[in-house]
């Protein structure tokens, strides 16, 4: 059976705390150069009107997920997105619209 024992060597106090103030200085010093980095600025809006929404924006007002969204686009479900630049948007009104025919039709989006 093995029992714990005490280390044979001791450090001594003084070099325990100048370790810890050293440690406690570099914390404080990287918490305030985290602080004096500005925060990355967000992406540009993509939208390029008030009108018009981005493939995440349109997704979130249609209450479904971006993969969801792309794959009723790939479908042809939502046919009315557009491309500028290689980014896909649409309309809010062509998207309300397309909520209030699946309404109509009494069926929910697939």
């Amino acid at each position: 059976m093995s029992t714990a024992t005490a280390p044979k060597h001791r450090l001594p106090a003084w070099l325990i705390e100048t370790v810890m103030n050293l440690v406690e200085a570099a914390y404080e010093a990287g918490m305030a150069a985290a602080q004096a980095i500005a925060p990355p600025a967000p992406p540009p809006s993509v939208a390029v009107q008030g009108d018009t929404l981005s493939r995440p924006e349109a997704a979130r007002f249609l209450r479904m997920g971006l993969t969801k969204f792309d794959l009723l686009v790939a479908n042809g479900e939502i046919d009315f997105t557009f491309k500028i630049g290689g980014l896909r948007f649409a309309r809010r009104a062509d998207l309300q619209a397309w909520l209030d025919r699946q309404a109509d039709a009494g069926s929910s989006p697939p």
